[in-house]
């Protein structure tokens, strides 16, 4: 996964990571995120919904707004944050193999 963008009057904010969808619904991440210049390592968790038109939310425990499914290609996606604090894009491409996607009807 790869994390772009700004977080409003504090700076930039790019991270790399693994995040986990396990088919059910529930996710982890686990990301090195570079802050204004200031760099940690990350782990969140949450929990996600994938529709049919590959349109969806992911919600992250601790977070005040959901992250917003923009499209999927199979072996890729793209997520926008949905807030007024932040501006950020994320794209994962899948690595590995298997049919284990969440989708509800």
């Amino acid at each position: 996964m790869v994390l772009r963008g700004e977080v409003l009057n504090v700076g930039p904010i790019v991270a790399v990571g693994v995040s986990t969808f396990d088919g059910k619904g529930h996710f982890v991440a686990d990301q090195t995120v570079n802050v204004n210049g200031n760099v940690a390592q990350g782990h969140l968790t949450g929990t996600y919904t994938v529709n049919r038109n590959c349109t969806g939310i992911a919600d992250v425990v601790g977070a005040w707004s959901p992250l917003v499914r923009n499209y999927c290609r199979g072996k890729e996606m793209d997520l926008m944050d949905n807030n007024n604090a932040e501006v950020l894009t994320i794209h994962f491409t899948k690595v590995g193999s298997g049919m284990n996607d969440h989708h509800e009807d």
